[in-house]
């Protein structure tokens, strides 16, 4: 993707075939930044942190509680050919309507369960006897991830892919809402019948929440200054990872939305993660990462709120 003359590469994974295949892919990777800042999140620790920034710790390991992984199993044939308005090739338009094996990251918007209206999923309106009981999750992640409702019915949710021993456990896909394609947003309604899962799921939202606005609070009067720019994803499909780095350029789009580059290190799979930057007023919104420039070795998030 070609922005004033610079290429951009989108950053998710695609047609990975299997386990082993996401790890030799992570093994083989030679991406400039290195996998040795992309710290396992079971090892992230305040000596991962700048000194004077420590306090960032709780939050951060609350964010990665909420962070998703995504494996997309089929293309839209409504991808457009280009971005809006301009010649710059929209990502996997040439596989239109394909299989495909697409790993991106995600991170949990809100929860709720419901009780007493019926549940919409395709299992449950084909069945004709639909339960009532059933939780629903709503994620944000890039519209290059999960361009449409056709995409979203084929994409699963992976929480708590933290190790090769932790409890991971998926939730389906069933739309996609809110889909902004030359900025890059998309948020991923996900329904689920496991609602024992969702009460646990529903509190890590609210602590990380209560935390990053507290932290936000802290750093406002500074954040020019303090540009911390952390990201938690699943490179390559694998397990979790922490990256911290610096934003060092805000790009304005429209009246109250922007752009950050940062050189925060990412890999393929890293599309879609939440990009937080403490202090800037959009914490809570949909700033995710996008794609990055070999040529700046600097990476780009989507457009989000931010004043």
């Amino acid at each position: 993707m070609d922005f004033d003359g610079t290429l951009w590469h989108h950053e998710a994974e695609v047609d990975c075939l299997d386990e082993a295949d996401t790890l030799g892919r992570f093994s083989a990777c030679s991406q400039p930044s290195g996998h040795g800042q992309l710290v396992p999140v079971t090892s992230f620790t305040q000596d991962n942190l700048p000194a004077d920034m420590i306090d960032l710790l709780d939050a951060i390991l609350a964010l990665a509680g909420i962070t998703v992984k995504l494996t997309v199993k089929r293309t839209s044939p409504h991808r457009p050919e280009f971005f809006p308005d301009s010649r710059r090739p929209y990502p996997h338009h040439n596989r239109r309507g394909q299989r495909v094996i697409l790993y991106g990251s995600g991170r949990v918007d809100s929860v709720s369960i419901h009780q007493r209206e019926p549940c919409p999923c395709t299992g449950c309106v084909q069945s004709g006897e639909p339960r009532v009981c059933w939780g629903e999750i709503l994620v944000n992640t890039a519209a290059h991830c999960v361009f449409d409702t056709v995409e979203a019915q084929r994409t699963t949710c992976t929480f708590d892919f933290d190790s090769a021993d932790s409890p991971a456990f998926d939730v389906a896909g069933l739309e996609a809402r809110g889909v902004d394609v030359d900025g890059d947003r998309c948020l991923l309604r996900c329904v689920s019948h496991d609602v024992d899962k969702l009460a646990p799921l529903e509190a890590r939202v609210q602590l990380f929440d209560r935390l990053a606005s507290d932290v936000c609070e802290r750093y406002k009067g500074c954040k020019d200054e303090n540009r911390l720019a952390v990201i938690v994803s699943h490179p390559h499909g694998r397990y979790k990872r922490i990256s911290v780095g610096q934003w060092v350029n805000r790009l304005p789009k429209g009246i109250n939305d922007a752009m950050f580059e940062y050189t925060t290190a990412t890999c393929p799979g890293s599309s879609g993660a939440f990009v937080f930057m403490p202090g800037r007023e959009g914490y809570w919104s949909d700033h995710v990462h996008s794609c990055y420039s070999s040529q700046l070795q600097l990476k780009r998030c989507s457009a989000g709120y931010d004043v």
